[in-house]
């Protein structure tokens, strides 16, 4: 079966390489393009995210603790992360075990939003343990 996606992001370089596949629409968020980075960042495109419906939200953070959720470096981009997280039916963190315990400026998810986390299998047993209580799905990769 042909696959038929589309993918909402604010990453230049995400759509670049989408932007190939026949069977994958592209929506790229307006926004500002920062200085030394491939993303837009800003709230210029969110009217974008009250115009569809998103099924599944793909983030990645700096951080993440059980209490402050996911977090990020850049206010701008957080602003983003949040909407999109509002207009998301699931939510799926995409973490290396490096990025758990720690915190960054700004919270973009709290942790009772996140479906599933997709993480490497260096991740603790007790970190494991206690996202298990919470009911939140992990898939560990190899």
């Amino acid at each position: 079966m042909p696959i038929r996606l589309i993918v909402v992001t604010s990453g230049i370089h995400a759509a670049l390489e989408l932007r190939e596949n026949p069977g994958i629409t592209v929506i790229l968020i307006g926004g500002v393009l920062r200085l030394g980075s491939f993303a837009i960042e800003g709230t210029l495109g969110m009217h974008i995210l009250h115009q569809i419906n998103v099924d599944t939200m793909f983030a990645s953070a700096r951080g993440f603790t059980i209490e402050d959720g996911l977090t990020d470096f850049n206010v701008y981009e957080v602003e983003l992360k949040k909407e999109m997280v509002k207009a998301s039916r699931k939510l799926i963190a995409l973490l290396d075990y490096s990025k758990l315990g720690k915190s960054s400026i700004s919270s973009f998810a709290r942790t009772s939003e996140i479906d599933t986390i997709i993480i490497d299998s260096k991740a603790s047993p007790e970190m494991l343990g206690k996202l298990a209580e919470m009911n939140i799905r992990v898939l560990k990769t190899e």
